[in-house]
């Protein structure tokens, strides 16, 4: 069982270690907002100009209750559960905080941060990561930076 036993019931609590692995069913819920990372492209302008959501629900003012909202350096933000983030020494703070209301700014890239959860997704289960050798230098960067 991957859920806290907390929050039965509770929509603001993340059920699952890591959110964006998993299959999309008829209750997935997709949150889609405007990228600010490519907001001075003329390119990105004209599809968001002409793009029109229709029947979209707004995401929820607060994130989950067992989550830290991590920012990336490029400005993605990823709702990661407590327990993965215990081994990065620069987010005890966010990760500790009990008001419920964690977040944390961290210098790594959305690409490697999404490497480091999958790694400490393996490691909080007891299994192997396998990476490619090439992303070494990216991951010992985020490790330093993480604390992890």
């Amino acid at each position: 069982d991957e859920g806290e036993g907390e929050g039965e019931g509770d929509s603001r609590v993340v059920h699952s270690s890591h959110c964006f692995r998993g299959l999309v069913g008829s209750r997935t819920r997709v949150y889609v907002g405007r990228s600010t990372v490519f907001a001075s492209s003329a390119s990105q302008r004209a599809v968001c100009e002409g793009l029109a959501l229709v029947n979209v629900e707004a995401a929820p003012a607060e994130p989950p209750r067992n989550a830290v909202l991590v920012e990336t350096s490029d400005g993605e933000v990823f709702p990661v559960h407590r327990r993965l983030l215990k081994p990065c020494i620069t987010l005890t703070r966010a990760v500790r905080d009990e008001s419920g209301s964690g977040e944390a700014v961290v210098d790594v890239d959305c690409s490697t941060f999404d490497r480091v959860l999958l790694f400490l997704e393996a490691a909080n289960r007891g299994r192997p990561y396998e990476f490619d050798m090439q992303t070494l230098p990216q991951l010992a960067a985020a490790a330093a930076a993480l604390g992890c």
